[in-house]
């Protein structure tokens, strides 16, 4: 069936591997990134410092760059699976995650939210490029800033106004 390796939103390579001295055999390290979600918060009757953990996502994709609403109330993050990597938001109180996106070509580090809550900030795959993008919190088709550049893997931070910044 072919090497499988692990597949991430970087390079597609073996880990590690060995060969034996005549070439004949290899032996690699076949490994796959996963996370979750935890949230961390104090415990309102207990002494100080004392907190209490919660999980909030499970399974076998890989999570990166949680960011939470200016309301409080909602995570949004960035979900890497075999389907690709795609924009996701969650409760923070509990409930299921809503998928923002679906084309699987999310390339941000982590998601911005905008000032107000109603949009979110990312760089997705596009033309051979990683370009600006947004979505309403609703859900609904990302809009694309077409004259963006932004680089691999970037990540982008909404500015007070209208003003969306990326960082190298």
């Amino acid at each position: 069936d072919g090497l499988q390796v692990a597949r991430s939103s970087h390079a597609v390579t073996p880990s590690s591997f060995t060969m034996t001295a005549d070439g004949s055999r290899m032996v690699y390290l076949k490994s796959f990134d996963q996370s979750n979600l935890w949230l961390v918060s104090p415990r309102p009757s207990d002494a100080a410092g004392s907190v209490w953990t919660r999980q909030l996502t499970r399974g076998t994709a890989l999570r990166r760059g949680p960011a939470v609403s200016p309301d409080g109330k909602w995570l949004a993050y960035i979900e890497e699976s075999s389907d690709g990597a795609d924009l996701y938001r969650l409760p923070l109180e509990g409930g299921t995650a809503e998928r923002l996106t679906f084309t699987g070509l999310v390339a941000s580090e982590g998601p911005a939210w905008s000032p107000n809550g109603r949009h979110i900030a990312f760089g997705g795959r596009e033309d051979a490029s990683v370009q600006l993008q947004t979505v309403a919190t609703g859900g609904g088709l990302p809009h694309l800033f077409r004259n963006s550049r932004l680089p691999t893997m970037g990540e982008v931070t909404w500015a007070p106004g209208r003003r969306i910044l990326h960082q190298i």
